[in-house]
C-alpha cells in the first residue's frame, strides 16, 4: 500500500499522486477527473467528455463524413407544401 499527504495548496487543500501511482493506473492525457466519495472512499475517475468519443469515431472511420449522413429521397408532404427545393 502507498500513501501520500494532504498539502495546502492556497486556501484548498490537494494530494500529489506519485509516478509509481500513476504508472499504475490508466489515465491516458487525462487532466479533469471527476471526484466521488463512496462509502467514504475518495473515487478518482478521468472526466469524460462526450465529445471526446465523437472525435474518437471519427478518426477511426475517415470515410464517415457528413456526406453520408445525408438521406436522400427523405422530403415528406409538410416538406413538399412548405418548402422549395
Amino acid at each position: 500500500m502507498k500513501s501520500t499527504k494532504l498539502r495546502k495548496i492556497g486556501g484548498s487543500k490537494g494530494v500529489i499522486l506519485s509516478k509509481s501511482i500513476l504508472e499504475e493506473i490508466d489515465l491516458g492525457n487525462a487532466q479533469e477527473f471527476e471526484v466521488k466519495v463512496i462509502n467514504g472512499t475518495i473515487v478518482l475517475s478521468p472526466f469524460a467528455n462526450p465529445l471526446d468519443e465523437f472525435a474518437r469515431f471519427f478518426e477511426n472511420n475517415p470515410n464517415f463524413g457528413a456526406e453520408s449522413m445525408i438521406l436522400e429521397d427523405s422530403e415528406n408532404e409538410i416538406d413538399k407544401e412548405k418548402y422549395t427545393w
